[in-house]
């Protein structure tokens, strides 16, 4: 009833966003370093635990089932929805 017709031009960017300025150095670094420090302290971590819980595992099984646990949470946190 309330047609209108749809042509490309309806969809396409605004000529505004196109003339947006790149982020500034200081912000990229920021969003970088809010990204990488956490995966880079998981992919620290998550060895030394495992390796730890691997050189326990014989003399202490309690230790070990939860050294295990302790490795595999901090990868679980980057999973959340």
């Amino acid at each position: 009833m309330y047609a209108t017709p749809w042509t490309p031009s309806a969809f396409a960017p605004s000529s505004t966003e196109y003339s947006r300025a790149p982020p500034s150095r200081a912000r990229t670094k920021a969003i970088v370093s809010n990204l990488a420090l956490p995966q880079i302290r998981v992919g620290v971590l998550f060895p030394v635990v495992v390796g730890w819980a691997l050189w326990v595992r014989r003399t202490d099984p309690d230790t070990h089932k939860r050294l295990m646990i302790l490795a595999t949470v901090p990868k679980l946190m980057g999973a959340e929805p």
